[in-house]
Order: C-alpha cells, then structure tokens, then sequence
C-alpha cells in the first residue's frame, strides 16, 4: 500500500508541477497588478485544483482495471494514447524538416483521438498493438500533409536548426565507446552465467 500511495502521489505531484508551469503559467495565467507572493499562492491553489481533478479522474478509471489481463496490459495501453503519436511525429519531424509545429501539433491531438476512438470501439481481431500502428500512419500522415501544404521557409528551417552556443564544455569523453562495450560483454556474461545456473 505504501508503494501504491508514493508512486501515485509522486505521479499526481509531477503532473501537477508540469500543468503549473509548463501550460497554466505560459498560457493561461493572468497576472495583472498583484504581487509576487500573490502570484505564487494563485500558482499553489491551480496546481492543488488540478490535482484534486487528476485524483477524482484516476479513481473514477480505477475500477475499468479489473477488466484487464493485468495492470502492465492497462498501463501499455494507456500509452500508446501519447506514445504512438510522440513516436511518429518525432521520426517524421527528423526526416522531414519542411513540416510545421503547427501541423505537429494538430498531428498530435489526431493520433490521440484516433487512438482513443479505436480503443473505445474496438474492432474484431485487431489487437492493440495494431492500434498502435494505425495511430501512428494516422500521426504520419497528418503531419506530411501539413508540410505538403504549409511546407516552412528555408529561412524558418535554418531558424529552427541553429544551435545556440553551450555554456558548458561538451566535448564527448574519449573512453564512452570502450566503457559501452565492456557494459554490454557484462551484461551478455551475466545473462548468460544465469541462463546456464
């Protein structure tokens, strides 16, 4: 039981952290005349919201897990909700830099609702691994056909790829390759050692 509650207070403090500062401070946050501490206390209160939400969410889904093969099963298939657009934006956004953020973006929230509305209705025969790779050319297509469409400017693309100047040394240390290697030998030596006992 401890275990459960950490693991779920530790997820409910992180997501709330990253909804505080990452979306309600950037984007929906009124400031206006107040002061710093008043700032900080209205900060405090949506993250507290946010969490009160999160938790009622989490305890209204929790009974659907008794349906399931198993907890892993329900966690993988809760993922692949973000992971499989992630996944496909982040490739296509690698070998097509003529897409736009905009049209990730709307790619994103597709393969989402295209993942949700698959898993809602499910089809006969198709498990949810296929799902994953329905969602995904989904994503894909998405976001090619915003960069067919509103392709960036060569100007923007060079914007984009421009790497700012690092403040700390990164000079890649000259023994990783070796020390990669000897991990591997250990870990292929251990599996081994402990296949044979």
């Amino acid at each position: 039981v401890g275990a459960i509650v950490s693991s779920f207070n530790s997820a409910l403090n992180s997501a709330s952290t990253l909804f505080c500062l990452d979306f309600y401070k950037e984007h929906l946050w009124r400031r206006g005349s107040m002061s710093a501490d008043a700032q900080e206390r209205q900060l405090v209160t949506a993250g507290r919201i946010f969490g009160a939400l999160l938790a009622c969410i989490a305890m209204t889904l929790a009974p659907s897990l008794a349906q399931m093969e198993s907890a892993l099963t329900y966690l993988q298939t809760m993922a692949g909700l973000y992971s499989a657009p992630i996944v496909s934006v982040f490739v296509i956004g690698m070998l097509n830099h003529r897409a736009p953020a905009g049209a990730a973006k709307l790619a994103l929230l597709i393969g989402s609702l295209s993942y949700s509305a698959l898993m809602l209705t499910p089809i006969d025969n198709v498990h949810w691994l296929h799902v994953y790779m329905i969602c995904v050319v989904i994503t894909g297509g998405v976001l090619l056909l915003g960069a067919r469409l509103y392709p960036k400017s060569d100007d923007e693309i060079e914007l984009s790829s421009a790497r700012p100047i690092p403040t700390i040394d990164l000079t890649p240390w000259p023994h990783a390759r070796t020390a990669s290697m000897s991990i591997c030998f250990v870990i292929i030596m251990l599996y081994i050692g402990l296949e044979v006992l």
